[in-house]
């Protein structure tokens, strides 16, 4: 008698179950809007109600059949991005958040024009459809489930599975001083910043208000794309944009380690720019190779810099000297 094959008797395993389920919150979004369009589309006005003013009255309508076609197209476009991630990106940092803001616009899009069609059940013209507290309270809550659902249900990678590289081995005398500095920057940030000032300039001629506005934050996206790391006998100083300001000053008692790392994934952080969440603070510039200190008592610090192999070398080479002082008391 032979044996049962046991593996192919067993279920999906846990992992394989949470991705279906988040397929399923992704697909739930395009096939609400068809069923509340085939349940409902026969007792709404047409134009129906899609805007409304500050007192509630409505005061926008559109063609029952551009609504439906236009939502239905975002949520599949959200949804089909979302399985992309879902299915293509497995064990990538940024992962669950990708997928949870997928889902989020989906469920957006499903729950706007589920309850437009319900608030106009009944109606007679677009005009006659006041806006209903309740709608506003599903448009917020509604996608918030749906999307930290889809969050809580992706497996994520840790954001310490990054490599750690090799700190170069630095020893230091007795009294001697060493001082290394690295920085890091973005192009596309930079070149993002140089065409938004250039168009706030054009803007400028026509609408000076505006365009001046627009310059601003091309001019800022221009200095905030480089980030500076200065390690030193005293700690280590992280500066931000090209006038090297606002920065942070951690001192060397406060320090328990420096690891270079491979790569800083972005999301894996909390996203671009300058970001403190409970995994770590962290100053993210782009992808790629980075600086940890590993803090006493304190969440770790993560910033991107070339070449951090170097720094955490001299970060750690000041400390085992520090310790040593501490130990012969000196």
């Amino acid at each position: 008698m032979s044996t049962p094959d046991k593996s192919s008797q067993a279920g999906p395993t846990p992992r394989v179950a949470r991705e279906a389920g988040a397929a399923v919150l992704l697909l739930a979004a395009p096939a609400a809007i068809v069923l509340a369009r085939l349940g409902l589309g026969d007792e709404v006005p047409d134009p129906v109600a899609t805007h409304w003013s500050g007192a509630g009255t409505a005061d926008g309508s559109t063609a029952l059949a551009t609504y439906t076609v236009t939502v239905a197209v975002l949520a599949a476009l959200a949804a089909l991005a979302g399985l992309a991630v879902l299915v293509g990106r497995r064990g990538r940092v940024g992962r669950a958040e990708s997928v949870a803001v997928a889902a989020w616009a989906g469920a957006l899009l499903a729950t706007t024009y589920a309850g437009t069609l319900v608030a106009s059940r009944g109606a007679s013209s677009a005009a006659e459809v006041p806006m209903p507290w309740w709608l506003v309270v599903a448009v917020l809550a509604v996608p918030l489930a749906v999307g930290s659902s889809a969050y809580l249900l992706v497996p994520r990678s840790r954001p310490d599975a990054s490599a750690v590289l090799a700190a170069d081995t630095i020893e230091l005398a007795e009294g001697e001083r060493a001082v290394w500095v690295g920085s890091a920057s973005s192009r596309p940030v930079l070149v993002g910043g140089l065409v938004v000032a250039t168009l706030g300039l054009a803007v400028a001629l026509v609408r000076p208000g505006i365009g001046l506005g627009v310059l601003a934050v091309g001019l800022l996206l221009v200095a905030v794309q480089r980030v500076t790391v200065r390690v030193d006998e005293g700690g280590v100083t992280i500066a931000w944009g090209l006038g090297r300001w606002p920065r942070w000053r951690h001192r060397l008692a406060s320090l328990e380690a420096a690891e270079a790392r491979e790569m800083l994934e972005p999301l894996a952080w909390g996203g671009w720019g300058y970001r403190v969440t409970p995994t770590g603070r962290a100053c993210i510039v782009r992808r790629g190779p980075g600086l940890v200190l590993r803090r006493h008592g304190a969440v770790p610090v993560a910033v991107t810099v070339d070449d951090p192999e170097q720094a955490a070398g001299l970060v750690n080479a000041y400390l085992r000297r520090r310790a040593a002082a501490g130990r012969t008391g000196g």
